[in-house]
């Protein structure tokens, strides 16, 4: 009896039967489904259980809107979608979509409203693609590119920076301690130092320099960019620094510590204080563990940014 000659007819004659619907399911790389006017599914190719998760027996006359995200469902992006497809017979998408364990992958879709002969709308088709990997990689190769740029910005402002801070130790070799222009040079000087930190910065995030970690005395920071900053945020508002003399010395970059403190000027025209606490890390559990040596038992000071910690006080 030969039942394999008779499984491989009756394969072919379905696959002539019906060659288009044999080849829809064959493609397993991209997950096609139809779906009613009302957006539930009422197909689902075997790459759409390969790619999504659900089995078609799973997910049949379910609404389409279960592949979202949560937030986009809050944000009715699925039947947004379906009424641009509708009013434009044909639309392209990318965002994040759910699989049936609750992972998320990034997808490109098509989506093509589905009309009878006589334009009525009997439904959508639905083509997507899982993008996950590319997007990743896109995502890397767009960092790469900005941290190049940063880089090239750190080292061009740096030049700058040279020519800034050689001018101003000559100025103040000029100037005699008394002299009232004495003071305004240092803070240049200064300033230019700080400004050479953020470069610092900008070449760690290119992967040019590691960061390094000093200990440092957070109330000196702090009382250290007191000046630059009654400077910058102008005359009509009163600059009131409240320290904690009871904090120890902390192990950070100074530039990073700076750069958290600064991060809001140019936004904002109050500047965001940041308020340094300090606390025993017993109450945590867990600490140190194996594969981090520095999660020792000890003090830390951590910031706590407060919206607006400075008073406005008008002169």
């Amino acid at each position: 009896m030969d039942v394999g000659g008779k499984e491989a007819a009756a394969s072919g004659a379905t696959r002539s039967a019906d060659p288009i619907a044999w080849m829809v399911d064959s493609l397993k790389d991209y997950a096609i489904f139809t779906l009613d006017a009302a957006g539930r599914v009422t197909s689902w190719n075997t790459g759409a259980e390969r790619i999504i998760g659900y089995p078609a027996a799973a997910i049949l006359g379910q609404p389409a809107a279960r592949l979202y995200t949560g937030e986009d469902v809050a944000g009715a992006l699925p039947q947004r979608q379906l009424e641009q497809a509708a009013a434009a017979d044909h639309i392209e998408s990318e965002e994040w979509h759910v699989r049936q364990d609750g992972s998320r992958f990034w997808a490109h879709v098509t989506t093509t409203a589905l009309r009878d002969s006589a334009g009525r709308l009997g439904g959508f088709g639905t083509i997507m693609r899982d993008f996950t990997l590319e997007e990743r990689a896109r995502q890397s190769q767009k960092m790469e590119a900005i941290g190049q740029l940063a880089g090239g910005v750190a080292h061009d402002f740096n030049n700058l920076l040279t020519i800034i801070t050689g001018y101003s130790q000559l100025i103040l070799n000029n100037l005699s301690t008394h002299d009232p222009n004495h003071n305004s040079a240092e803070q240049i000087m200064k300033a230019a130092d700080r400004a050479a930190t953020l470069t610092k910065q900008l070449l760690a995030f290119s992967r040019r320099q590691v960061l390094q970690p000093r200990v440092l005395d957070i109330n000196k920071l702090i009382g250290g960019l007191g000046t630059m900053l009654r400077r910058l945020i102008g005359e009509d508002v009163d600059l009131q620094l409240v320290l904690r003399p009871e904090l120890g010395q902390v192990s950070a970059d100074p530039g990073q510590v700076e750069q958290v403190m600064l991060a809001d000027l140019p936004i904002i025209p109050v500047v965001q204080a940041v308020d340094w606490y300090q606390y025993d890390d017993s109450s945590l559990t867990g600490w140190p563990t194996p594969g981090n040596p520095y999660a020792q038992p000890a003090a830390y000071a951590y910031p706590d940014m407060e919206q607006v910690l400075l008073h406005l006080q008008p002169k």
